[in-house]
């Protein structure tokens, strides 16, 4: 046998030498017969077949060495045995699931990853997408958090219309991605997922929910605008986004988010209560009975009592001797019919007109005035002129306390509208003065809205606001058909989070179900927008409600303070210059100067800026602090002493 393949291979060395190839794989070819398993002459076999582009030969023979390799653990010459197979036929794929079973073997994940990655694309453009998810699923067996690969995985379950599948890939990864604090990728899957399932943001809120209450709250923030933006009927997102507001101390941004939520969803409760609890927390007793007093009418129209008796509870604690608190709790425990609770809080010492709340306290009678009705008779003017009021009668407790009570003192109930109280343009002013009362019995001085004393009569003057339920409906059901990449991480600025980027895309859904001719509500949008910093998105609204000629100074206005606020002043300048050539109201075309003045003072234009603000005073002399500016700018330096303010008014009035 030796004899016969020395014999064979001389003579193939002989052929080779002189360039017969063919004489020579004949020669091998005999060799490989009588040894088999000589792995060494079978190579040299087929690299003659190669040269003589005897390719499938080549590639037999290159199988069957692979083959004993790969069967003899011997991973890397195999891994080169196949790869040179793959030179020959590139278009077999089967080579390539082989290379990435040897690389695996070996340990190469990359190496195997790529060779899958090959199998992957081959099927996906075949349209074969269950063989994909096999070889997907194989890549995820090799690398399982693999993001790129858990990625395509949820992508080809989709496109393969298992969705609910799809959706669960997708919710996997990106719980993965929150838990290892991949924020960049996170936000990424989270795209995804609300561009593919429009409908399902349950999950995106339970995964941003955990995060809060990891206490990574305000990282959640632009991925709760995004929420928000695409569908302001979500509860549970403005909720969270009140949360993480609060506990992160953004008490501005808290306030302000409370009141939107207060205007789109006018049936809750919370909102009040949170809006009512933040300023509570500063120890604002003032500003508490204001909001107590707004929304008293909500809470008891739902019986839900119990807040407002704890919030005044809680006011008694800071101010023990207010009077607002004494008599927001007589209108509670009136209006819910606790008659036991109204009999003790009306004998309680403090009280307000107790005959011994005052013992000791009362003024001398020479220093009393003797004019009649100087504080028992009088007759408080309303407190909101809001469409109708009622009077609560309270003669009955003459029952429980043992004394009639003043028959002109009657407690004044404000009606109640729905949303009445956040208006942007709210406006309070007093109507009426009420004749002064010992201090002993006005409760240290404060003015109520509840009691006898110190109201003071009220006007509101409130835009209407389309019901949110009306206006805004669910508007995630764009579906984009673009693939996700590298790409789309520029499509989500996370650069700022306090309300900056709320509703970029919520507002295109709304604009396509906007009534053009609704300019209220492209007004409120533009409001809303302003709000957030959403610049261009507020100036577009406020050009479409400038189509109400009775808005258009007013929109033109909005639109110039947005564009000074995004710093385009050119264009600023330009708007408010346009709107004073128009027809409009002293104080509309004062406003317009006045703003365009703070433009021209901002960028160093003082001589112009002092101009219009002689202009505006002498329309009209009380506009906000134009005085005030006149003097600083005529000071030189930025400084006027304050007795020569006068003399400096008087001179802009002769000019």
């Amino acid at each position: 046998m030796s004899s016969k393949k020395e014999k064979f291979l001389e003579s193939a060395q002989k052929s080779i030498a002189k360039g017969q190839l063919d004489r020579a794989i004949k020669d091998y070819e005999q060799v490989v017969i009588l040894e088999p398993n000589d792995i060494r002459h079978r190579q040299r076999l087929a690299e003659l077949l190669v040269r003589v582009n005897r390719r499938e030969e080549a590639i037999s023979e290159y199988d069957v060495i692979g083959k004993y390799y790969a069967d003899n653990a011997y991973y890397l010459k195999a891994i080169a045995v196949y790869k040179q197979i793959q030179k020959l036929d590139p278009a077999d794929i089967g080579i390539s699931r082989t290379l990435a079973s040897l690389n695996e073997k070996q340990g190469l994940i990359g190496n195997a990853l790529a060779e899958y990655s090959v199998l992957f694309n081959h099927y996906q453009r075949e349209g074969n997408l269950s063989e994909a998810l096999k070889i997907l699923t194989a890549m995820l067996a090799v690398d399982p958090e693999n993001r790129i690969i858990q990625l395509k995985f949820a992508e080809t379950h989709f496109a393969a219309g298992d969705k609910e599948l799809a959706y669960q890939e997708f919710t996997q990864l990106a719980l993965q991605l929150m838990n290892r604090g991949d924020e960049t990728a996170f936000n990424k899957v989270c795209d995804r997922i609300q561009q593919l399932f429009p409908d399902k943001s349950e999950f995106i809120l339970d995964t941003l929910s955990a995060q809060v209450e990891s206490g990574d709250g305000v990282q959640t923030i632009p991925r709760l605008q995004e929420l928000i933006k695409k569908d302001t009927a979500n509860l549970r997102a403005w909720r969270l986004l009140a949360e993480v507001y609060r506990s992160s101390g953004e008490y501005e941004n808290l306030r302000s988010t409370l009141r939107h939520m207060i205007r789109f969803f006018p049936d809750e409760s919370f909102p009040r209560e949170e809006l009512i609890q933040s300023v509570l927390s500063e120890g604002d007793v003032d500003r508490v009975l204001d909001l107590l007093n707004q929304h008293a009418q909500f809470f008891i129209a739902k019986r839900a009592f119990e807040p407002l008796e704890k919030f005044y509870f809680l006011l008694r604690e800071l101010a023990p001797d207010d009077a607002g608190v004494q008599e927001g709790l007589t209108y509670l425990y009136e209006a819910s019919g606790e008659l036991e609770k109204l009999a003790d809080i009306t004998a309680r010492p403090d009280s307000p007109g107790d005959d011994t709340a005052v013992q000791g306290n009362e003024p001398e009678l020479e220093d009393i005035p003797l004019e009649p009705s100087s504080s028992l008779e009088v007759e408080p003017p309303p407190l909101l002129e809001a469409g109708w009021e009622e009077e609560i009668d309270l003669s009955h407790l003459e029952l429980v306390v043992g004394h009639a009570l003043p028959s002109e003192e009657r407690l004044v109930v404000p009606s109640y509208s729905e949303g009445d109280e956040w208006s942007s343009d709210l406006e309070v002013r007093a109507a009426a003065e009420i004749a002064p009362v010992p201090e002993s019995e006005a409760g240290d001085g404060e003015q109520t809205a509840f009691g006898p004393e110190g109201i003071v009569e009220v006007e509101l003057e409130i835009e209407e606001t389309p019901p949110a339920e009306e206006t805004f409906r669910d508007l995630g059901e764009e579906l984009l058909s673009e693939t996700f990449g590298e790409d789309s991480a520029t499509s989500v600025n996370r650069e700022k989070y306090s309300l900056d980027g709320l509703f970029s895309q919520f507002k295109k859904g709304v604009d396509q179900q906007l009534d053009e001719g609704d300019t209220e509500t492209h007004y409120n949008l533009g409001i809303a927008y302003k709000e957030m910093g959403l610049y261009d998105d507020a100036i577009a609204e406020f050009r479409i409600a400038a189509l109400d000629p009775v808005r258009m100074i007013d929109c033109l206005t909005l639109q110039g303070i947005c564009c000074r606020d995004k710093g385009d002043t050119g264009r600023a300048e330009e708007v408010f210059k346009e709107g004073v050539t128009l027809q409009g109201t002293a104080e509309e075309l004062s406003s317009l100067r006045y703003e365009l003045a703070l433009l021209y003072e901002a960028t160093g234009r003082m001589e112009e800026a002092l101009q219009l603000y002689r202009e505006v005073r002498g329309a009209t002399p009380d506009f906000r602090d134009t005085a005030r500016k006149i003097a600083v700018l005529q000071g030189g330096d930025g400084f006027q002493e304050p007795f020569d303010l006068d003399l400096v008014e008087l001179e802009a009035d002769e000019e």
